[in-house]
């Protein structure tokens, strides 16, 4: 209804010269207060850093209808050229696109002092904003770095906001500057005004704080990514047979995912994963094998049914060479050392049951009735050790793990391992 009234006074002539202007002011300032409502909810939503540098010089070219606009983050010793936008010459740079060109940094010293002769580094070294109503008056020749752009690229820089994007330690991060505000009716250049730059400056607050909340975001993600790739590299690093098994189910993963986001046919065309989604199944595929970290690392890489911390078929070997003297020993005390070829009979058993159990400790030779018959005979045979006492040619243990029907794990030892899946 105020509106309404406003225009029906204002068609009939009867509202004074002054409150049209008011009213015009108020349209003007509320258009502006929406804009600058936008921004603020645009910078806060805005997760790729890239993205949100070309969105601040968007959104401030346009808050304050200045032709050009450049936007410089401050990387150690110099000013990085990450943004650069300018209507008239129709460029639009940014630094992340392979297909243009790099743009120079700017050195934020010369000769070991602060460089004051380019806008942007003047800024950055003393944190203060610049506001240059016309750079080609008399007295403004201080800039070099404007004027050498200027004839390198026949544009002509006329007013300029340059202003500082602080970060929450007081430090700088980057310089946001805007060059030749046009009078949106008439695109006449003029100087930016109070407004203007009061404005900008709290846009230049949020934008400070919108950048620095998306870098320690990647920091903090490129911390914990490289925190998980030196596990999963310790893991693979740690077997002689499953070595980079992680980084290529990692690697493999990937790529399948984004052939299922770039297929257009068959059961997966509906499926798409957001970026998120995408960052979630990198972590889940580098992780998947985190829990053989507690798993006992002998029976990751066993191959053998009595390989462990020491070798099993080891310890038999030794003891079989023990059954042999301990024969010798028993046929030299008795008359069969008499008899012809018993002796040379029984080694040769003895021979036969230690090359069997070498063919069944391999998990190879199939374990069927006849030979799981012949390994319950062994394990009954006895022997005298060198203090005298009866033991079995094999324990109770090894009995069990030569019995093992497929492959070289018991099912204690299998259950281990598939339970590095639940951590």
């Amino acid at each position: 209804m105020i509106f309404v009234a406003a225009g029906k006074a204002f068609r009939s002539g009867s509202v004074p010269e002054g409150q049209i202007v008011t009213l015009h002011q108020y349209n003007t300032l509320s258009r502006d207060t929406d804009h600058l409502v936008d921004i603020c909810l645009a910078l806060s939503r805005e997760k790729d850093l890239t993205h949100l540098l070309d969105l601040i010089v968007t959104k401030a070219r346009q808050l304050t209808h200045a032709q050009a606009g450049s936007l410089y983050m401050v990387d150690g010793d110099v000013l990085s050229f990450e943004v650069l936008q300018n209507g008239p010459l129709n460029i639009y740079y940014i630094k992340q696109d392979e297909s243009a060109p790099p743009m120079p940094s700017v050195p934020l010293k010369k000769d070991g002092a602060p460089n004051m002769s380019n806008v942007s580094s003047c800024v950055a070294n003393t944190g203060l904003p610049l506001h240059i109503e016309d750079l080609y008056a008399p007295g403004q020749r201080q800039f070099s770095g404007v004027y050498a752009w200027d004839q390198s690229s026949g544009f002509r820089s006329i007013s300029m906001l340059a202003l500082p994007l602080i970060g929450y330690r007081g430090e700088v991060v980057a310089v946001l500057q805007l060059i030749n505000r046009q009078n949106k009716n008439t695109g006449k250049v003029r100087p930016f005004s109070k407004t203007d730059i009061h404005i900008m400056t709290a846009i230049a607050s949020q934008a400070a704080v919108a950048i620095v909340k998306v870098r320690l975001i990647d920091e903090l993600q490129a911390l914990m990514y490289s925190f998980v790739k030196a596990i999963a590299w310790a893991v693979d690093a740690k077997s002689r047979v499953t070595g980079e098994h992680i980084n290529r189910v990692a690697g493999l993963t990937m790529r399948i995912a984004r052939l299922v986001n770039d297929t257009t046919t068959g059961p997966f065309k509906d499926v798409r994963f957001s970026e998120d989604n995408l960052e979630e199944l990198k972590y889940a595929a580098w992780m998947h094998d985190v829990g053989k970290i507690i798993t006992p690392w002998h029976l990751i890489e066993k191959s053998r049914k009595l390989e462990g911390v020491i070798d099993g078929m080891a310890v038999i070997r030794e003891r079989f060479e023990v059954i042999r003297m301990s024969c010798r020993f028993d046929w030299m005390a008795s008359e069969g050392a008499k008899s012809d070829g018993g002796l040379e009979r029984e080694l040769s058993a003895i021979d036969r049951a230690y090359q069997f159990l070498v063919a069944c400790n391999t998990g190879k030779m199939p374990m069927d009735e006849a030979a799981m018959a012949r390994l319950e005979e062994i394990g009954k045979q006895t022997y005298k050790d060198s203090k005298g006492k009866v033991r079995p040619w094999l324990t109770e243990e090894e009995l069990g793990l030569l019995c093992i029907r497929f492959g070289n794990l018991s099912a204690e030892e299998r259950q281990i391992i598939q339970d590095h899946a639940l951590m």
